[in-house]
């Protein structure tokens, strides 16, 4: 990105001294308000997002609430390609119960460089994402992040993740939906790439989450 931005630019300017004209100048006032983007408030667009994943299990209401229950189970599911390109990857989970304050710990591994640190000072082993429950319906929890000890806090937050359940015919439909904040800018760039990761991700957890 940063190579880029920089081939862009000079690549202008070099055309703007040869032509002797202001056209190339003139592109490069949109470049540097995108390329400021974060670093101003008037220059920084909205960074929070979510991301939606659905399923429709052959599982009573009983069943997806007793699975939803307990912590979610990740050594049965494999990684989409893209969450094994050098991400923290979640490993096991502890926890258990759908009351106010019941809370699941994610234990991540993998993906130990920190950015903008010495080597030293990189995570080696793993790191933890902590969410409680803070909310519950009839068909609904929500869970809300506690702490983030994970790699992945550099590069966005995690919000909250619900789930929910209706029945659709003989079968029952269940959604997780995902808030997150971006953290990282310009979103053009940035935000593509964690939209189509949450995404995925949303779609691994539900998976992992009735999959006992």
């Amino acid at each position: 990105l940063v190579y880029g931005v920089t081939a862009i630019v000079g690549g202008l300017i070099d055309h703007g001294r040869k032509s002797g004209g202001l056209s190339s100048y003139m592109l490069l006032v949109p470049i540097l308000l995108v390329s400021s983007e974060g670093v101003f408030s008037f220059t920084t667009l909205p960074d929070r997002s979510t991301a939606k994943a659905t399923t429709v299990v052959s599982l009573s209401r009983y069943e997806i609430v007793e699975r939803l229950s307990q912590a979610p189970t990740f050594d049965s599911k494999e990684l989409p390609l893209y969450l094994k390109a050098g991400f923290p990857k979640p490993e096991h989970a502890s926890g258990s119960g759908l009351n106010i304050g019941d809370q699941r710990v994610i234990h991540f591994g993998g993906g130990g460089r920190r950015p903008g640190v010495l080597p030293e000072q990189h995570w080696h082993g793993g790191s933890t994402l902590t969410m409680e429950v803070s909310a519950r319906t009839n068909n609904s929890v929500t869970f809300t992040t506690v702490s983030d000890k994970t790699p992945i806090a550099h590069w966005l937050r995690w919000e909250s993740a619900k789930f929910s359940w209706q029945k659709e015919g003989a079968r029952m439909r269940v959604t997780c939906v995902i808030h997150y904040q971006r953290l990282l800018a310009p979103s053009f760039y940035f935000g593509p790439w964690q939209s189509y990761g949450t995404h995925l991700a949303s779609e691994h957890l539900l998976d992992s989450m009735l999959d006992q």
